[in-house]
């Protein structure tokens, strides 16, 4: 597997627990394991390397940001930062809405799960109409069932309203080649309620 990056917003998704930051009151739990890192920007609350396991080819990378009680800006503000972070991401990445419509996605994550150029797939309905072409885990690679579609970590961190992370599989490129890729999702929330989903991608390699 290529190498992940974890990135938690603590803005977003809230952690509690016994270890406590230098910077502020924020406490959580660091799982037995990982690894503290010097963090390598001011913004950044904590930093971790998790050791690669069976089948990595690399560690991962977890970075966790907090930006204090009610510093992180309105729901549409931080809708707006979002959608130019996931622009100008390296990473493979992408932002839709509740209905599941495509509000930013990276150049890279626009190749890898075979959307087009970002200007082309802004605007388009994710699931319903082609633009996401999933299949399932057999060898015959068959369309994958509705219910199925309902728990890709984009779909289902929106229906519950928390992390989601898990396996997909679709068809992208030219050739329409199978590729699985792990993702990771988290849900920008207000008053309790998801607005979007925000999720990085990372194609998994045998």
């Amino acid at each position: 597997m290529s190498k992940t990056i974890l990135v938690i917003f603590v803005a977003i998704v809230c952690a509690a627990g016994i270890a406590a930051s230098p910077q502020n009151s924020l406490k959580f739990t660091v799982p037995a394991g990982w690894i503290q890192e010097e963090r390598t920007s001011s913004m950044r609350v904590a930093q971790y390397k998790l050791p690669k396991v069976a089948g990595d080819t690399e560690d991962a990378s977890l970075v966790l940001y907090y930006f204090g009680q009610g510093q992180g800006g309105s729901t549409a503000a931080n809708l707006e930062r979002w959608v130019g972070i996931v622009t100008a991401a390296a990473e493979p990445c992408l932002i839709v809405d509740t209905e599941t419509t495509i509000l930013a996605v990276s150049p890279s994550c626009g190749e890898l799960l075979g959307l087009g150029k970002p200007a082309e797939a802004i605007g388009q309905p994710l699931l319903d109409s082609g633009v996401l072409r999933l299949i399932d885990f057999t060898a015959a690679g068959g369309e994958l069932a509705r219910p199925e579609i309902e728990k890709i970590p984009p779909v289902l961190a929106i229906r519950s309203g928390r992390l989601a992370r898990g396996l997909m599989r679709v068809q992208a490129g030219p050739t329409y080649s199978a590729v699985t890729i792990d993702a990771i999702a988290t849900p920008p929330t207000e008053a309790e309620q998801a607005v979007a989903s925000l999720t990085f991608f990372s194609a998994v390699k045998y």
